[in-house]
């Protein structure tokens, strides 16, 4: 796998899987989302999170991926992740308040689409919500 090994936070419940090519904003999500007390992995691209998903396709939990990802973008991952099963949830982190951006996320498969700058609550309920 691999990952930031600071991104990595242990815990025997659900994951979180941060997709995030800036690693400041991986580690202020981790912060954030380690507040559910669940288990956060991150990764700096969609091909990164892909290849982890290849080797274990039991992974289970949600994933907070910025739409802007180099090489495997987040549409097309949202396209291939629904050959996986059981559903793994993908809230689109946005860095442009676009309609278009968002409804294009949604189409592809996203379960949410939450624009930057992020609200903390919100976001923190919206996992909440699919982690369930």
């Amino acid at each position: 796998m691999v990952t930031h090994q600071s991104c990595i936070v242990s815990s025997e419940r659900k994951s979180v899987f941060i997709v995030e090519p800036d690693q400041a904003v991986q580690d202020g999500l981790r912060a954030l989302i380690g507040e559910l007390n669940v288990s956060v992995r991150c990764y700096d691209s969609a091909v990164q999170f892909m290849a982890d998903l290849d080797k274990q396709p039991e992974m289970h939990g949600c994933v907070l991926a910025e739409v802007d990802l180099p090489g495997l973008d987040t549409f097309e991952m949202l396209r291939r992740l629904r050959n996986y099963g059981p559903a793994i949830p993908v809230i689109v982190l946005l860095n442009r308040a676009s309609e278009q951006f968002a409804q294009r996320a949604l189409d592809a498969g996203a379960a949410e689409v939450i624009n930057k700058p992020l609200l903390h609550n919100r976001l923190l309920e919206s996992v909440e919500q699919l982690l369930r």
